[in-house]
């Protein structure tokens, strides 16, 4: 089970790889909401072309947890979403 502050309540991490994604670049901000999804999910599937051996099924073994330059939640990915 893995920790990933930010998460919503009762999010099932049990037997999940948890993935911490921060960027100091400010590559976040000034974004749309849309733009930030779909930058999460470039970036997403670029961690997980790297570890598909491990993880067959990003959708229901993968959590992930974007973080802005501060440290802050911006969003995540869970069960098969992305969300803000």
């Amino acid at each position: 089970m893995c920790l990933l502050w930010g998460l919503p309540e009762g999010a099932d991490t049990k037997r999940k790889i948890c993935i911490d994604v921060g960027k100091n670049t400010g590559v976040f901000s000034d974004k749309s909401r849309q733009a930030l999804l779909d930058l999460f999910e470039r970036i997403l599937e670029d961690i997980y072309s790297g570890i598909r051996l491990v993880a067959t099924d990003m959708d229901t073994d993968v959590v992930a947890l974007f973080y802005d330059r501060e440290q802050i939640p911006l969003g995540y990915f869970y069960q098969e979403k992305y969300h803000l």
